[in-house]
């Protein structure tokens, strides 16, 4: 058996037979890409801040139809910092228009871009 992993982690696995005797083919790849932002200095109660994310991002252009993924690196008194990974589409800018909806929601944060995820 072989085991391939999905981007969003999950597992395949796929008998020897197929692997060796077919061609198998990514059909993910080219359709989607990933960006992350990194927000640091949230004002905001931890268990708000999912929520308040994917509202202030719906209905951006060209965002995925799946939440962001909302991920908590650090919770001080002082602010809370976190990543926020979005899908879009390939090929497809759109960081000015996710950066100005996050610094609106979280004005007190600092908000960069954060690495790109998927396939350039």
């Amino acid at each position: 058996m072989t085991t391939l992993r999905t981007v969003g982690g999950d597992r395949i696995i796929v008998p020897n037979t197929v692997v060796f005797s077919s061609i198998i083919e990514n059909s993910s790849v080219g359709t989607v890409d990933r960006q992350t932002y990194a927000l640091s200095g949230i004002e905001r109660p931890v268990t708000d801040i999912q929520e308040a994310v994917t509202a202030s991002l719906r209905g951006t252009p060209h965002l995925s139809h799946l939440a962001p993924v909302v991920e908590v690196i650090r919770s001080r008194p002082d602010g809370t910092d976190i990543a926020v990974t979005v899908e879009h589409d390939l090929g497809v800018r759109i960081d000015d228009q996710v950066i100005e909806r996050l610094r609106s929601l979280f004005p007190e944060a600092i908000v960069a871009t954060k690495t790109s995820a998927g396939a350039s």
